[in-house]
């Protein structure tokens, strides 16, 4: 079978829907199937296609945009040797006027709030960036408004015209002098000009005279006529692109096969004239009336998932299923106001449940983008009981599904940079039995199970269903080493589920408050340290001689804690609301369930990362972090009025944060327990423009970069042997943007200290430009702010398997200078950075590195075994056999 039929096989349902979106009409859509598949068979070189779906994509849009331009070719001939009768009357002309004034009054009827921004957007002119701020909402959400507003009046117009939108659309365009100028006013010289011109003419004036009338007229109709545009060129500029002044008749719409291209950006602007000659801005292409979601259901090899439901954030109970293709490929289209932000995509069936979920985008979907991956594998039930040696059943037991994740990647030949391992965890409930329904049953995995007071247990994972496990824990005995005890409250009583740690181990306190505390791990510490939220923590020296006999402390906690309370107020002496402060030197802790977590958070009340990861499991993390046992930030009142909690007895730093403009400042020391503060904050120093241009390290620009203002918030040290610091950062949440289709960016109101850009996207390896350089972004090349050039390295993937499993243990790059570079896996939302990737039974992960890579190092020992030379390319899995 030749390329072209392979093509032709695998991709024609795909092709199908594609020319049904592109198309008028069932028909039309028949002729771009057949005229495409005619290019694919002629296509000189069918066998160099890599990417056929983008092929395809190129053919049927330049073949759509071919039917387009004859049909705007034939439209000016046939008006060019028209007869006079056959020019609009003078009659047909006032219709058109008062068509238009429908439309404005239609737009007056339009409910709040997307009047408002289709006035401010068509009639101000203002940008949805600009209306955000002056209505105080997201860009995103203006843009969706804005298109609600634009949807409602052309379903209202049709509606008058009894669904026939030929009868309202025709009139607006023909009078439109963006899409179809009307003929240029003269001024007349000798005699009175002709009947049409006069019409024309006067058509023309009064358009230039009401702003109201014309534009959203205009846009209305613009919106209906452009769409089949939108959807032609995703990243077209102007209705212009319709005309086809310029166009060569002659030009052959076929892409050569394996032709690639730089993605362009979301938005563009253009330049039209109006009938006066004069240059004005064109109607930016209006969105996507829908949002839409895209993604792909794998199994554990690999190979596509047919005809599988997927579950999708934001879809209530009464939507109807979404399904995967014969490609294994689901596709939702959503409101664009109602899009999940940061949600999971998911697969739970009779048969199958989710290994690895999709992470899906916030944006509209590029067509030639990377999909994020649902991974599914086979579903167990599993269920049972949890047991003490005694037989007595142990409540509260956590039961997690614990699996090899770089095997289970390495298995899978896909890109899985947006998929993160779904998590499995069950507890015990009060008689000790608990019910995995699902669980994914997978090679090598394990059942972890804890509980307080108990040593852990792991057992293989069963390979089939079953409800009959019984799962006995122990209690560790002094003969092993352990510590016991109990914890009491300042008032004598047993502190329940309090923590207890020495050093990085920690168990719980029953709900006598006491506990038995293994001490094989505990290395060189030597205290103990008793923590339960809403009291001072209670820790002294291990006994002396814990080996000669048995030791027993009790450890009672203190009084409730601490805390700071006053008012923040500007350098002018203004209140300062919606601030956010916080103790900015906390004390690092361990031994309250994970690593992430400084005292003062916690005792304050503040959620750990695990808690809040089960609070938003379904949902992904939300647009702001909220406040954490990490970074456990107050809000300032409408007075600046603070109140800061969990304080234990000792002085603190306080810092303030501004989220929009990224303004960090830090004052003090106070002592807590003081009340009654007063932080005034200095004179803010910011950037009013932060703009510039995102280019590859060729200088070729890149479109469609996110562009964000990101400062580091808190930095709180974790008592680790290898020390290190656990970092919040914190975005902004009005300064970021995404780069247009030459590669620029702006942003407004960026701090001139301490701020930095973060820039992401799934084609490159993110950059953090400015972070830790003392004098911020403007001292990394000496660039103004409103002048920047950053360069970021495009991202290539490549999974190695080795041809002599026993020949290498790991893999790294080099670029052409013989330069050691870092090797990312990236892991939906984090990713993992080395210059030495494992092999797991002979095959990596799917890995990322820079496009400069040049040649890949067989390593084993930290010595490298072999270089092997490569060519990488781009927007593809490079599969290398090594």
């Amino acid at each position: 079978m030749s390329s072209a039929e392979r093509i032709l096989a695998e991709h024609s349902a795909w092709v199908r829907r594609l020319a049904l979106r592109l198309a008028d009409d069932a028909h039309h859509a028949d002729d771009l199937v057949q005229d495409a598949w005619i290019r694919a068979l002629d296509a000189e070189r069918g066998a160099a296609v890599r990417e056929p779906r983008r092929w395809l994509s190129r053919v049927l849009r330049n073949l759509a945009l071919q039917h387009l331009r004859g049909e705007s070719r034939r439209r000016r001939r046939e008006s060019a040797v028209a007869r006079d009768e056959a020019t609009p009357s003078t009659r047909e002309l006032v219709e058109r006027l008062a068509l238009q004034r429908h439309v404005s009054e239609a737009v007056e009827a339009l409910a709040e709030p997307h009047r408002t921004v289709v006035l401010l957007r068509h009639v101000e002119g203002l940008t949805p960036a600009q209306i955000g701020a002056r209505l105080g909402v997201p860009a995103s959400t203006v843009r969706s408004r804005l298109q609600r507003g634009l949807d409602k009046l052309r379903a209202a117009l049709d509606e008058q015209h009894d669904g026939e939108r030929r009868a309202w659309l025709l009139p607006l365009l023909v009078g439109s002098p963006v899409l179809f100028p009307l003929p240029t006013p003269v001024t007349p010289s000798s005699g009175p000009l002709p009947a049409p011109v006069v019409g024309a003419a006067a058509t023309a004036t009064l358009l230039m005279k009401s702003k109201l009338l014309v534009t959203v007229a205009v846009v209305v109709a613009l919106a209906a006529a452009t769409g089949l545009a939108v959807r032609l060129f995703p990243d077209a500029g102007a209705p212009e692109a319709l005309a086809g002044a310029s166009a060569d008749p002659a030009q052959d719409p076929t892409p050569r096969l394996g032709e690639e291209r730089v993605p362009s950006g979301p938005e563009r602007r253009a330049v039209a004239a109006d009938p006066s000659g004069r240059e004005v801005d064109a109607i930016e292409p209006a969105p996507a009336a829908v949002a839409r979601l895209r993604g792909r259901v794998l199994d554990l090899r690999g190979d596509p998932v047919a005809d599988v439901p997927v579950d999708l954030p934001g879809r209530t109970a009464g939507d109807s299923a979404v399904r995967t293709d014969d490609a294994g490929d689901f596709e939702l289209a959503l409101p664009a106001d109602a899009q999940p932000v940061g949600g999971r995509a998911r697969v739970e069936t009779v048969e199958l449940t989710t290994v690895l979920t999709a992470q899906l985008g916030t944006a509209e979907v590029d067509d030639e983008a990377i999909p994020p991956v649902v991974v599914v594998a086979p579903r167990l039930e599993v269920g049972g009981v949890v047991v003490d040696e005694s037989g007595t059943p142990v409540a509260g037991a956590s039961l997690q599904l614990r699996i090899d994740e770089d095997r289970l990647r390495a298995a899978i030949p896909a890109i899985l940079d947006r998929s993160s391992l779904a998590e499995h965890h069950q507890d015990s409930s009060t008689d000790g039995r608990f019910a995995f329904r699902p669980v994914p049953a997978l090679p090598g995995a394990e059942l972890l199970v804890t509980a307080r007071g108990h040593a852990p247990t792991r057992l293989p994972m069963p390979a089939t269903d079953r409800d009959d496990l019984r799962i006995v824990l122990s209690r560790p005995g002094l003969v092993d080493g352990a510590l016991s005890g109990i914890v009491l409250t300042a008032l004598g009583a047993p502190a329940t589920e309090a923590w207890v740690a020495v050093g990085e181990v920690h168990v719980r306190t029953g709900t006598d408050g006491r506990f038995v505390l293994p001490l094989e791990e505990v290395g060189g510490a030597r205290l103990v340290r008793a923590v339960q939220r809403g009291a001072l923590p209670c820790e002294q020296p291990l006994p002396a001689d814990l080996a000669a006999r048995e030791p027993f402390v009790t450890l009672v906690l203190g009084a409730p804690p601490l805390s700071l309370t006053g008012r923040v107020v500007d350098h002018e002496g203004r209140p300062v609301e919606g601030l956010r402060i916080w103790a900015d030197d906390p004390t690092p802790v361990f031994g309250v369930g994970e690593r992430l977590v400084a005292l003062e958070g916690y005792l304050g009340g503040g959620p750990t990362m695990t808690e809040l990861r089960a609070r938003f499991a379904d949902s992904g993390p939300p647009a702001e972090m909220p406040p954490s046992a990490l970074w456990n930030y107050a809000r300032t009142a409408a007075d600046g009025g603070f109140r800061i909690d969990g304080l234990l007895p000792r002085d603190y730093h306080l810092a303030t944060l501004d989220g929009d403009r990224l303004l960090r400042t830090v004052h003090g020391p106070f002592p807590a327990g003081s009340h009654g503060l007063q932080i005034v904050l200095p004179r803010a120093e910011v950037h009013p423009v932060v703009a510039g241009v995102v280019t590859a390290p060729d200088g070729t620009p890149l479109a469609g970069v996110q562009v964000v203002a990101v400062i580091d918030a808190i930095r709180v040290p974790l008592p680790m042997a290898d020390s290190g610091a656990a970092t919040m950062h914190h975005r902004s949440a009005v300064a970021q943007t995404v780069t247009d289709t030459d590669g620029r960016f702006r942003l407004e109101e960026v701090a001139a200290e301490l701020a930095y850009l973060r820039l992401d996207e799934d084609r490159i390896l993110p950059r953090e430009y400015g972070r830790g350089v003392a004098g911020g972004i403007t001292a990394v090349d000496g660039r103004p702010a409103d002048e920047l050039r950053v360069v970021v390295t495009r991202r290539v993937h490549v999974q190695c398997t080795l041809a002599d499993a026993g020949e290498a243990t790991a893999v790294g790059a080099e670029d052409a200078d013989g330069q050691r570079v870092p090797i990312d896996i990236f892991l939906g939302r984090g990713r993992r950075t080395t210059e030495a990737a494992p092999f797991e039974e002979g095959r990596t992960p799917t890995l990322a590195v820079p496009e400069t890579v040049r040649t890949l190092l067989l390593l084993r020992d930290d010595g490298v075994v072999r270089r092997v030379p490569v060519t990488l390319g781009f927007d593809e899995l490079n599969q290398i056999t090594l």
